[in-house]
């Protein structure tokens, strides 16, 4: 979780012309620059903390595919089997997530291998 790059593996899409403009441009980029890591440019097309090489000139000035994002709080939201920082009597209701992982600890070292 020590990591800038927004992980794409759940996500929630709101319907709307704005957001299938905004998956297009994703996809079409996906196609035309097939070495490109498709986690790093969802970062990179939400303009979150990456950037990647052959983007759309306009992705950031264009309305029509500047899209809206929030993340889940790792400490109470996204649970895993590693850990929670909540309170199981109190901040239950706040869990929305939950990912199956090894119930051991996950080092630095293991998550970049």
């Amino acid at each position: 979780f020590d990591e800038h790059c927004i992980n794409h593996g759940v996500f929630i899409v709101r319907s709307s012309d704005r957001s299938l403009l905004w998956l297009l441009e994703y996809i079409r980029w996906l196609h035309w620059y097939p070495y490109g890591h498709d986690q790093n440019g969802w970062d990179a097309f939400l303009v979150h903390s990456i950037v990647e090489p052959q983007m759309p000139q306009d992705l950031r000035q264009n309305p029509a595919i500047n899209v809206s994002y929030g993340l889940l709080n790792t400490e109470r939201e996204y649970v895993t089997l590693t850990g929670w920082a909540g309170n199981v009597f109190v901040q239950r209701s706040q869990a929305v997530l939950l990912h199956f992982t090894t119930t051991q600890g996950i080092t630095e070292r293991m998550k970049k291998s």
